[in-house]
């Protein structure tokens, strides 16, 4: 694999000598539950590495609702009261400037990488360039597969390909959640052995052990009985989410599932119009909970038998991973990364082509026959055993560090 080591070719901070501390600096938009919990991984478990993060951007609730523990040594560089806004480039002017901190950080010489999560800011660009120019080894994090990679015009596609194209020249290397996610950066010139799986994955343990109390009290709390088995959609309802085919999937196999009723955990612009797709006859079956904090979520998980996920794009999916470590069996979409790595059709669950409601009909309808749902849960523990053996995340960022000799 290509090292950055600087125009004069020499030493360059990211060269590792025999007595140097190694700096590890993290880049993130903003802290993600499942982000933190690897980002904190890595500085526990990755011996003499000291971990650096700074967040630039403003993460709507995530900035209060998240716990930064102390090994990521963080640094903030935006407010609650900041505005957020969706779009990809952010704030230009107000990116570039929130630049200058982490690039006076990263002219220490004790810097031996940096990991951006994302590339798609002026931040990440600008400090990308600083990077190549230093010679310090960067390595690029992000969610894009190529399933997903599907500009809407000729134009976008081509300004896609100039600013992706010019990311991965300059980056040492490319950190994709999984295969779809590598075929994404070699479709715009990586090389395979620059590639190293380090997938968003959930603390597993959160979700697999929770207490039976916590359970009750979720049950008790929306009136769910143990009597009923239950589908769960959890995610916003936003028109990208196919919701509207998830109800009319449901609304036909309820018949012959009298027992079965579908939880809509979320919210968004789309709640009021969806609800009214829901037949009078099914209002008391298809329930809206609203937005829920992940201690709620997992026990949630454990009072429910399928997670369904009828998108049609979704770049990654971590819950995919948190209801299979709940023991759910998972009905997803072909376009879902995480169902892609993980959910075998027939085995541990069902995919279906996205938009398509006779497949999803089809696939809901076997998901709930008794004798296939129990078979799919039995398979889930082993699916989840392999991936975790062959995707973990911190032996990524590892092997990413070995290739350029910072370990």
């Amino acid at each position: 694999m290509g090292r950055n080591t600087g125009s004069d070719g020499g030493t360059g901070p990211g060269r590792r000598t025999a007595d140097s501390p190694r700096d590890l600096v993290i880049v993130s938009n903003f802290p993600r539950p499942f982000r933190v919990h690897i980002d904190t991984r890595v500085a526990r478990e990755i011996e003499d590495l000291t971990v650096h993060m700074f967040y630039f951007r403003s993460g709507r609730d995530y900035l209060s609702a998240v716990e930064l523990p102390q090994e990521l040594n963080a640094m903030v560089l935006a407010g609650p009261e900041e505005e957020w806004t969706p779009r990809w480039w952010g704030q230009p002017l107000r990116d570039w400037r929130k630049a200058g901190p982490i690039i006076r950080h990263l002219r220490r010489d004790d810097v031996c990488a940096v990991i951006f999560e994302g590339y798609a800011s002026i931040l990440i660009l600008r400090l990308l360039h600083h990077c190549r120019r230093r010679g310090i080894p960067t390595f690029i994090r992000a969610d894009s597969n190529v399933k997903n990679d599907r500009p809407r015009t000729a134009l976008h596609a081509w300004l896609k390909r100039l600013l992706v194209g010019w990311v991965v020249r300059n980056a040492t290397g490319f950190m994709p959640m999984g295969s779809w996610g590598q075929e994404y950066f070699m479709k715009y010139g990586a090389k395979v052995e620059q590639c190293f799986w380090v997938p968003s994955v959930p603390d597993y343990d959160l979700f697999t052990n929770v207490p039976e109390g916590q359970v009750q009290n979720v049950r008790e709390r929306f009136g769910l009985s143990s009597d009923r088995r239950y589908l769960v959609y959890p995610g916003r309802f936003i028109p990208v989410k196919r919701l509207d085919l998830l109800l009319k999937a449901f609304t036909r196999i309820a018949g012959d599932r009298p027992d079965w009723d579908l939880l809509m955990v979320g919210e968004g612009p789309l709640e009021d119009r969806l609800r009214a797709l829901v037949p009078p006859g099914l209002t008391t079956r298809v329930r809206w909970l609203g937005f829920l904090p992940w201690e709620d979520l997992r026990a949630l998980y454990h009072a429910s038998r399928v997670l369904v996920l009828p998108s049609d794009s979704e770049a990654w999916g971590v819950v995919v991973m948190e209801a299979m470590a709940a023991g759910m069996s998972v009905v997803a979409s072909d376009v879902v990364a995480a169902a892609h790595e993980l959910v075998r059709d027939g085995v541990n669950g069902r995919i279906f082509a996205a938009g398509n409601l006779e497949q999803l009909t089809c696939a809901l309808s076997d998901a709930t026959d008794a004798e296939r749902l129990q078979a799919f849960r039995g398979a889930v523990p082993e699916s989840l055993r392999q991936w975790r053996l062959k995707a973990d995340p911190v032996e990524g960022v590892r092997r990413a560090l070995e290739s350029v000799d910072t370990l």
